[in-house]
């Protein structure tokens, strides 16, 4: 019993010392919105940090980046990961649509991966959750399965 005390001790302060991931800025443009087609279409794309990149509208369009140690499926051997996540907004930085992909993401489709928000209105802001996007995978017909583990933060400096 002592040993499972121990345990569960140990886990609980290793969790709580696991820093929490962050989405940092890495690129924000104005008169801008999604290139959809590109998105929708990513398993066509070699190089899919293309599908990302904004096109001219009449929006706000900020991209963040957030790098993370992972297990890859392909070795087994811990890799540094980059997980992208685009945001639309329009007056008052009121979100109006956004995707999240892990780029080094392999397994075919490519879309398997691709997340886009169900939450819009919500204000981006440092430090929003996003888990506050409530995430849904893109390509997935089973609601249960659909939902996006992410969790993190956004840092807008």
């Amino acid at each position: 019993m002592r040993t499972i005390i121990s345990m569960f001790c140990i886990l609980v302060f290793t969790t709580s010392l696991k820093a929490q991931k962050e989405y940092k800025l890495f690129n924000k443009a104005d008169s801008a919105d999604f290139n959809y087609k590109a998105l929708y279409s990513i398993d066509t794309f070699s190089k899919r940090r293309s599908v990302f990149l904004p096109v001219k509208g009449p929006f706000t369009v900020y991209t963040f980046i957030a790098v993370y140690k992972g297990i890859s499926h392909r070795d087994e051997k811990e890799h540094d990961f980059h997980d992208i996540l685009i945001i639309k907004v329009g007056r008052n930085n009121l979100i109006k649509d956004a995707f999240q992909y892990t780029l080094e993401w392999t397994e075919i489709p490519l879309s398997y991966d691709l997340y886009r928000a169900r939450t819009s209105g919500v204000a981006l802001s440092n430090g929003l959750s996003v888990k506050a996007l409530n995430f849904r995978r893109v390509q997935e017909f089973d609601d249960a399965r659909g939902e996006s583990k992410e969790d993190g933060i956004f840092k807008l400096e």
